[in-house]
Protein backbone atom coordinates (compact mmCIF):
# COMPACT_ATOMS: atom_id res chain seq x y z
CA UNK A 1 0.00 0.00 0.00
CA UNK A 2 1.27 3.61 -1.09
CA UNK A 3 1.87 5.68 2.29
CA UNK A 4 2.16 9.39 2.46
CA UNK A 5 5.55 10.69 4.02
CA UNK A 6 6.06 13.49 6.70
CA UNK A 7 7.95 16.71 5.48
CA UNK A 8 10.71 15.11 8.21
CA UNK A 9 10.86 11.56 6.26
CA UNK A 10 11.01 13.44 2.75
CA UNK A 11 14.01 15.82 4.18
CA UNK A 12 15.97 12.84 5.59
CA UNK A 13 15.69 10.37 2.62
CA UNK A 14 16.76 12.73 0.20
CA UNK A 15 19.35 13.74 2.07
CA UNK A 16 20.93 10.74 2.40
CA UNK A 17 20.82 9.83 -0.78
CA UNK A 18 22.14 12.42 -1.89
CA UNK A 19 24.89 12.21 0.12
CA UNK A 20 25.45 8.68 -1.24
CA UNK A 21 24.26 8.53 -4.85
CA UNK A 22 25.93 10.78 -8.07
CA UNK A 23 25.85 10.49 -11.82
CA UNK A 24 22.66 12.59 -12.87
CA UNK A 25 20.54 10.77 -15.04
CA UNK A 26 21.78 7.22 -13.51
CA UNK A 27 20.73 8.44 -9.69
CA UNK A 28 17.24 7.50 -11.29
CA UNK A 29 16.76 3.85 -10.84
CA UNK A 30 17.93 4.68 -6.79
CA UNK A 31 15.68 7.60 -6.50
CA UNK A 32 12.73 4.96 -7.67
CA UNK A 33 14.26 2.00 -5.88
CA UNK A 34 14.05 4.64 -2.99
CA UNK A 35 10.31 5.86 -3.25
CA UNK A 36 8.74 2.63 -4.46
CA UNK A 37 9.88 -0.36 -2.83
CA UNK A 38 11.69 1.05 0.27
CA UNK A 39 9.76 3.59 1.34
CA UNK A 40 6.68 2.74 -0.99
CA UNK A 41 6.07 6.35 -1.44
CA UNK A 42 4.94 5.81 -5.07
CA UNK A 43 3.68 3.16 -7.07
CA UNK A 44 6.11 2.05 -10.29
CA UNK A 45 3.25 3.09 -12.64
CA UNK A 46 3.26 6.54 -10.76
CA UNK A 47 7.05 6.91 -10.96
CA UNK A 48 7.42 5.92 -14.58
CA UNK A 49 5.06 8.31 -15.42
CA UNK A 50 6.73 11.29 -13.39
CA UNK A 51 10.53 10.37 -15.08
CA UNK A 52 8.64 10.80 -18.27
CA UNK A 53 6.93 13.47 -17.81
CA UNK A 54 10.42 14.82 -16.07
CA UNK A 55 12.45 14.37 -19.24
CA UNK A 56 10.12 16.77 -21.02
CA UNK A 57 10.78 19.82 -18.38
CA UNK A 58 13.57 22.13 -18.88
CA UNK A 59 16.91 21.03 -16.22
CA UNK A 60 18.29 17.71 -14.38
CA UNK A 61 15.92 15.04 -15.17
CA UNK A 62 17.18 13.56 -11.67
CA UNK A 63 16.32 16.86 -9.90
CA UNK A 64 12.93 17.25 -11.58
CA UNK A 65 12.04 13.48 -10.53
CA UNK A 66 13.01 14.35 -7.35
CA UNK A 67 10.59 17.47 -6.59
CA UNK A 68 8.03 15.45 -8.88
CA UNK A 69 8.28 12.71 -5.97
CA UNK A 70 7.81 15.02 -3.18
CA UNK A 71 4.82 16.20 -4.92
CA UNK A 72 3.08 13.28 -5.19
CA UNK A 73 4.16 11.37 -2.13
CA UNK A 74 3.09 13.87 0.55
CA UNK A 75 -0.04 14.98 -1.43
CA UNK A 76 -2.50 18.29 -0.57
CA UNK A 77 -3.86 18.95 2.50
CA UNK A 78 -7.39 18.12 2.99
CA UNK A 79 -9.54 17.28 6.06
CA UNK A 80 -10.04 13.26 6.53
CA UNK A 81 -13.80 13.47 6.89
CA UNK A 82 -14.28 16.03 3.88
CA UNK A 83 -12.08 13.30 1.68
CA UNK A 84 -14.69 10.55 2.45
CA UNK A 85 -17.24 12.77 1.37
CA UNK A 86 -16.61 13.94 -1.57
CA UNK A 87 -15.85 10.22 -2.58
CA UNK A 88 -19.22 9.01 -1.45
CA UNK A 89 -20.97 12.24 -3.22
CA UNK A 90 -18.72 10.83 -6.35
CA UNK A 91 -20.62 6.92 -6.36
CA UNK A 92 -17.56 5.92 -4.13
CA UNK A 93 -15.41 4.58 -7.13
CA UNK A 94 -13.00 1.91 -6.55
CA UNK A 95 -10.45 2.67 -8.79
CA UNK A 96 -11.95 6.14 -10.68
CA UNK A 97 -10.96 9.62 -10.03
CA UNK A 98 -12.86 11.83 -8.34
CA UNK A 99 -12.37 15.68 -7.23
CA UNK A 100 -12.35 17.00 -3.79
CA UNK A 101 -11.64 20.55 -2.30
CA UNK A 102 -8.30 21.03 -0.36
CA UNK A 103 -8.32 23.42 3.28
CA UNK A 104 -7.09 26.31 0.52
CA UNK A 105 -9.60 26.32 -1.63
CA UNK A 106 -7.89 24.10 -5.01
CA UNK A 107 -9.68 21.81 -6.80
CA UNK A 108 -8.14 18.69 -6.38
CA UNK A 109 -8.14 14.98 -7.47
CA UNK A 110 -7.71 11.72 -5.50
CA UNK A 111 -8.72 7.89 -5.75
CA UNK A 112 -9.95 5.27 -3.16
CA UNK A 113 -6.97 2.88 -3.31
CA UNK A 114 -4.45 5.66 -2.57
CA UNK A 115 -6.12 8.30 -0.92
CA UNK A 116 -9.42 7.06 0.86
CA UNK A 117 -8.67 3.44 1.79
CA UNK A 118 -5.50 4.44 3.98
CA UNK A 119 -7.73 6.22 6.33
CA UNK A 120 -9.37 3.01 7.21
CA UNK A 121 -6.75 0.83 7.28
CA UNK A 122 -3.85 3.09 8.99
CA UNK A 123 -3.35 3.23 12.62
CA UNK A 124 -2.71 6.55 14.24
CA UNK A 125 -4.00 8.61 12.07
CA UNK A 126 -7.52 9.81 13.99
CA UNK A 127 -5.63 10.79 16.63
CA UNK A 128 -2.08 9.66 18.69
CA UNK A 129 -2.67 6.01 19.24
CA UNK A 130 -5.95 5.21 17.86
CA UNK A 131 -6.08 1.81 16.23
CA UNK A 132 -6.93 1.38 12.45
CA UNK A 133 -10.78 1.49 11.29
CA UNK A 134 -9.95 -1.71 10.15
CA UNK A 135 -9.00 -3.38 13.98
CA UNK A 136 -12.66 -3.46 14.87
CA UNK A 137 -14.36 -3.34 11.67
CA UNK A 138 -12.47 -6.53 10.08
CA UNK A 139 -13.51 -9.79 7.95
CA UNK A 140 -14.09 -11.96 10.77
CA UNK A 141 -17.69 -11.12 11.46
CA UNK A 142 -18.23 -12.67 14.26
CA UNK A 143 -16.20 -10.59 16.53
CA UNK A 144 -16.12 -7.82 14.23
CA UNK A 145 -17.14 -4.71 15.37
CA UNK A 146 -21.45 -4.12 14.08
CA UNK A 147 -20.53 -7.08 11.72
CA UNK A 148 -18.95 -5.13 9.28
CA UNK A 149 -15.97 -5.44 7.11
CA UNK A 150 -13.57 -2.11 6.40
CA UNK A 151 -10.36 -3.86 5.19
CA UNK A 152 -11.76 -3.94 1.69
CA UNK A 153 -13.79 -1.89 -0.57
CA UNK A 154 -16.48 -4.86 -1.20
CA UNK A 155 -16.69 -5.40 2.65
CA UNK A 156 -16.85 -1.77 3.05
CA UNK A 157 -19.85 -1.42 0.12
CA UNK A 158 -21.42 -4.57 1.88
CA UNK A 159 -22.14 -2.48 4.80
CA UNK A 160 -22.69 -3.41 8.55
CA UNK A 161 -25.10 -5.66 10.50
CA UNK A 162 -24.21 -8.80 8.25
CA UNK A 163 -24.87 -12.24 9.59
CA UNK A 164 -22.91 -13.77 7.22
CA UNK A 165 -20.09 -13.30 4.79
CA UNK A 166 -22.24 -13.89 1.74
CA UNK A 167 -24.72 -11.29 3.27
CA UNK A 168 -25.37 -7.75 2.12
CA UNK A 169 -25.88 -5.80 5.44
CA UNK A 170 -26.91 -2.26 6.39
CA UNK A 171 -26.01 0.65 3.44
CA UNK A 172 -22.77 2.73 5.65
CA UNK A 173 -22.62 5.14 2.44
CA UNK A 174 -26.27 6.57 2.37
CA UNK A 175 -26.18 5.58 -1.53
CA UNK A 176 -24.17 8.31 -2.52
CA UNK A 177 -25.43 11.14 -0.26
CA UNK A 178 -23.08 11.30 2.31
CA UNK A 179 -25.02 13.77 4.72
CA UNK A 180 -27.80 10.76 4.98
CA UNK A 181 -25.25 8.19 5.70
CA UNK A 182 -24.54 6.27 8.56
CA UNK A 183 -20.50 7.19 8.33
CA UNK A 184 -21.06 10.86 8.21
CA UNK A 185 -23.48 10.46 11.08
CA UNK A 186 -21.24 8.47 13.57
CA UNK A 187 -17.60 10.49 12.45
CA UNK A 188 -19.26 14.21 11.89
CA UNK A 189 -22.15 14.26 13.53
CA UNK A 190 -22.24 11.97 17.08
CA UNK A 191 -17.76 12.26 16.18
CA UNK A 192 -18.33 8.47 17.80
CA UNK A 193 -15.89 7.10 15.50
CA UNK A 194 -12.83 6.02 15.50
CA UNK A 195 -13.19 3.81 18.63
CA UNK A 196 -12.20 6.26 21.65
CA UNK A 197 -11.80 9.51 19.74
CA UNK A 198 -10.86 12.75 21.83
CA UNK A 199 -12.89 15.56 22.10
CA UNK A 200 -10.54 17.56 20.78
CA UNK A 201 -10.35 16.41 17.18
CA UNK A 202 -12.09 18.27 14.93
CA UNK A 203 -15.63 16.90 13.30
CA UNK A 204 -13.66 16.93 10.20
CA UNK A 205 -11.03 15.24 11.07
CA UNK A 206 -7.24 15.37 11.06
CA UNK A 207 -5.61 17.17 7.88
CA UNK A 208 -3.77 14.40 6.00
CA UNK A 209 -1.96 14.68 2.80
CA UNK A 210 -3.76 12.97 -0.33
CA UNK A 211 -4.36 13.30 -3.64
CA UNK A 212 -3.29 15.93 -6.32
CA UNK A 213 -4.35 19.58 -7.54
CA UNK A 214 -5.29 20.10 -10.88
CA UNK A 215 -4.98 23.33 -12.85
CA UNK A 216 -8.14 23.93 -15.56
CA UNK A 217 -8.48 19.90 -15.63
CA UNK A 218 -5.05 19.40 -16.08
CA UNK A 219 -2.11 18.08 -13.66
Amino acid sequence: MVTNPSLMQLFWAFLKLGATAFGGPAMIPYIGKMAIEQMRWLTDQTFREGVALCQTIPGATAMQTSAYIGFRARGVAGAAVSLIGAWVSSGYPERDVFTFTDIDGLTCEATYGEDVEPLFLESNLWYPGSLSCASCHNADLTVSSAQMDMTTYAGLLAGSRRTSPDAKGNDVLGGGDWEASLMYDVLYVRKYMPLGRPPEVPAEGPVVFAGTAIQDGMQ
